[in-house]
């Protein structure tokens, strides 16, 4: 499975890129040493305390979630919902800590946002977000959030009976959390027409 590193520098990356295009900061001004997570100054003063923020909470938030790092070295850990969406440059997967908790990550690289972006999902009955790199306090708009928990759809996609569909943030990411058990709709049960004597 892909390592939970590789999964949080990815997190990170896209979250980076952003900042500095949304600041309009060329690339050249900073450094990201990965092996230490920590980012220098290569030329003009720049303030990174934002970035700063956003890195000490998303380490905050890996510390506390097994569910990112508990399963490693197992599939019952990591299972991909969306890995084949080379036109609209996303990812979508599921890591689970073997306890019953499931977190969604969607990753987007492209630096185009999307809204009702539908994949199918586990039977969860919603899905709520927890963390976005489009959060105010980490310098984004606040424009591609999931406010409100979302509820699973009885609409086929990706191979599922049920899926949902999110706002995933520009050259940014989103996790959300499952909770409650979904259930399929029961099929409605048509009255038979009586049929009239002749």
């Amino acid at each position: 499975t892909p390592d939970h590193r590789v999964i949080f520098q990815l997190i990170a990356g896209v979250g980076i890129h952003r900042r500095q295009r949304g600041t309009q900061i060329p690339q050249s001004l900073f450094l990201v040493k990965a092996a230490h997570g920590s980012i220098q100054r290569c030329e003009n003063r720049v303030d990174y305390t934002v970035l700063q923020d956003f890195f000490r909470a998303v380490n905050r938030y890996y510390l506390t979630n097994p569910a990112l790092w508990r399963i490693d070295f197992d599939w019952a850990g990591f299972e991909w919902l969306v890995a084949d969406d080379n036109e609209d440059n996303t990812v979508v997967f599921v890591r689970r800590d073997g306890a019953g908790e499931e977190l969604l990550v969607a990753v987007n690289f492209s630096p185009n946002g999307y809204r009702d972006y539908r994949f199918g999902v586990p039977p969860r009955k919603t899905w709520r977000e927890e963390l976005s790199t489009d959060d105010t306090a980490f310098g984004g708009t606040g424009e591609w959030r999931n406010e409100k928990p979302v509820r699973t759809q009885a609409i086929p996609s990706h191979g599922r009976e049920q899926s949902i569909a999110i706002t995933i943030p520009p050259l940014g990411a989103a996790i959300l959390r499952g909770a409650g058990e979904y259930k399929k709709p029961k099929a409605k049960k048509s009255k038979a027409r009586e049929e009239l004597p002749a």
